[in-house]
């Protein structure tokens, strides 16, 4: 009996043993192997890192260059707002006098509108622009700016004599590379 016993042993072991073998088998079927890439660590791989890098670079190469000539456009409308003196000196002497001054010196027209004379700055100046004058002979307000990337580049407020003695300004840019170009134009300037 005492080998009955034992062969007995013997098959309820193998058996345990091929329940464990087949019950492990059966959890592997059910839950197949998952790849390497799902076991890697968390974080972003180089070829993910390298394409937030390139479409950042393609948005700063776009909008870099169009911020730079809005930021122009702004400096520019400094000379609009500096030259208002000299508008309302040019209208006062009209509507005083019943005609525009006529000397042909800048410096002579500034004093003549009563505005104060500077050789190096005209009637006035600022952070961006370096003169505004009075040019009698084409009836302008002349604003030179003194920046890049328009620096020397100038800008005109053109006088329009109207009819009952009214006067319109026009704001234009002289053509070619004297003038500001189009692009750096405020709204109020571009036709």
């Amino acid at each position: 009996m005492d080998t009955v016993q034992a062969r007995l042993k013997s098959l309820l072991e193998q058996g345990h043993q091929r329940g464990i073998a087949q019950a492990a088998e059966r959890r592997l079927n059910q839950h197949p192997k998952q790849s390497s890439d799902q076991f890697r660590p968390g974080g972003f791989a180089l070829i993910e890192l390298m394409i937030v890098v390139a479409v950042i670079g393609i948005l700063a190469a776009v909008s870099i260059p169009a911020y730079q000539d809005l930021v122009t456009r702004a400096k520019v409308s400094e000379g609009l707002v500096l030259l208002a003196p000299v508008k309302t000196a040019v209208l006062e002497y009209h509507s005083v006098n019943g005609g525009l001054p006529s000397a042909t010196n800048w410096l002579t027209l500034l004093q003549e509108l009563g505005l104060p004379v500077s050789a190096t700055s005209g009637a006035a100046s600022g952070q961006y622009v370096e003169r505004i004058w009075w040019n009698s002979t084409d009836q302008q307000i002349r604003i030179r700016y003194g920046m890049a990337p328009i620096e020397g580049k100038l800008l005109y407020l053109q006088l329009n004599p109207g009819a009952l003695g009214q006067m319109g300004w026009r704001c234009v840019a002289p053509f070619g590379s004297e003038g500001v170009p189009a692009r750096y134009l405020p709204a109020s300037c571009r036709d």
